[in-house]
């Protein structure tokens, strides 16, 4: 007689048949052994933060989430909303760490050291950019003397887009 249930090791046992009167058989059944195979694959970066530098990312993910009170100066609000230490005045101009004057815009590498407002001059178009990296307080060397915050944005690219489109 064998005896098999799932996940337990099946049982192999003698018996003799010599009568139609039931007869209660006793079977002990063992744990099986369980073998699972688990796969991991790299399909990301690193789970860990390498950069030294204290900064916010802010991805396109984050952009559709939160609410901007101005659309001819989006950048603008979405530096305010999403990143901690950046406060706005009432016209709009962002504050980092208590210092309007000393914001810098890094697009894509190129350095833009003007003020970035609405009352000063136009901004990029949100849907134009692809991510934003503000840093606070001292930023690194390569983005020059200012003290107080720099917004480095990366624009998207179109690759992959077969078909060109807008509103």
């Amino acid at each position: 007689m064998t005896t098999t249930a799932a996940t337990l090791a099946p049982a192999n046992q003698t018996v003799d048949v010599q009568s139609h009167v039931p007869v209660t058989a006793n079977v002990t059944l063992q744990v099986g052994a369980m073998t699972e195979t688990v796969n991991v694959t790299a399909s990301s970066g690193d789970l860990i933060e390498t950069d030294p530098v204290d900064h916010t990312d802010i991805d396109r993910g984050l952009f559709e989430k939160i609410p901007l009170e101005s659309v001819s100066s989006s950048v603008s609000s979405l530096v305010t909303m999403a990143s901690p230490g950046v406060s706005a005045d009432s016209n709009g101009l962002f504050h980092g760490m208590g210092d309007h004057a000393s914001n810098s815009f890094s697009v894509d590498g190129q350095p833009i050291t003007d003020q970035q407002s609405k009352v000063f001059s136009n901004q990029i178009p949100l849907d134009s950019v692809q991510s934003l990296e503000v840093i606070p307080g001292a930023p690194p060397a390569e983005f020059g003397g200012k003290t107080s915050l720099v917004i480095v944005a990366t624009t998207r690219s179109g690759l992959g887009n077969p078909q060109p489109h807008g509103e």
